[in-house]
């Protein structure tokens, strides 16, 4: 686990032309969806320290596109370059949460260990490694935010703050944006339900938690969804909402 702070961090003054950044630099909002990857990004007011956890809240999130936020890391002073130069690969190491992962008041927490790895997870679920970045570790770096679209909003948290919300939160409304209609109205599901979807007590969709499990994802073998979310993975990032390995096929399951 990584390290945390009393204090949380805050946003730099230097940031992407449709972010507004508010509260003293604890909050910020996305104002527009110009088609610019420099115009969502936020920045750590300072360097972070290795092992040292930062806490995100999503106050909202937006519906208009698949990928919420990035969260990582750039060895790039945010006051010294553009925030365009930020896109170098050679400098900067992101990795892009979707709305599966993201809903609104969940707490996302992300850090940098020792070996250049980003880690990131909720910070009352599991987390999880970015396999496929590997910080380069000679200097200071400053954490990374984009926000890819209005109107999400988020704030970051103190470790205690953030701990204090994981506590407070015994129950929390999870549903898949494209079922509403279809499913009906979220229902209030039990938090650590939602990390597994395989609940002795429920056997509910992992997404919805409205429909009962229907469908086994194959490679990964996970049955964890309804028919109708499926369908809403499968249009989407196509990844299994518990491991998120490819879909390959799926197997309708008859109880």
């Amino acid at each position: 686990m990584g390290q945390s702070s009393s204090k949380p961090v805050t946003f730099h003054k230097s940031h992407g032309d449709d972010v507004v950044v508010e509260n003293g630099g604890l909050a910020a909002a996305r104002l527009d969806n110009t088609p610019y990857w420099s115009s969502g990004l936020l920045f750590s007011a300072l360097p972070v320290k290795v092992d040292q956890k930062i806490y995100v809240k999503l106050v909202v999130v937006s519906k208009a596109c698949h990928d919420v936020i990035s969260v990582g890391f750039t060895s790039r002073d945010p006051a010294s370059c553009g925030s365009a130069e930020i896109e170098d690969a050679a400098t900067s190491w992101t990795c892009a949460l979707s709305k599966h992962y993201c809903t609104e008041n969940a707490v996302i927490c992300f850090y940098l260990t020792t070996a250049g790895r980003v880690r990131y997870g909720k910070v009352d679920g599991v987390e999880r490694e970015a396999l496929d970045k590997r910080v380069a570790m000679g200097g200071p770096v400053w954490a990374v935010f984009h926000i890819w679209s209005e109107p999400t909003t988020v704030r970051v948290l103190s470790a205690n703050e953030a701990m204090r919300t994981k506590d407070l939160r015994g129950e929390e409304v999870v549903y898949g944006v494209d079922c509403l209609e279809t499913c009906g109205p979220p229902v209030v599901k039990d938090a650590s339900v939602a990390t597994c979807g395989q609940d002795e007590n429920d056997g509910m969709c992992a997404i919805c938690f409205v429909n009962g499990l229907e469908v086994v994802f194959v490679p990964c073998g996970h049955m964890c969804a309804c028919s109708k979310c499926t369908r809403m993975v499968q249009n989407g990032d196509n990844l299994c909402p518990i491991c998120r390995v490819r879909i390959g096929s799926v197997v309708r399951v008859y109880r």
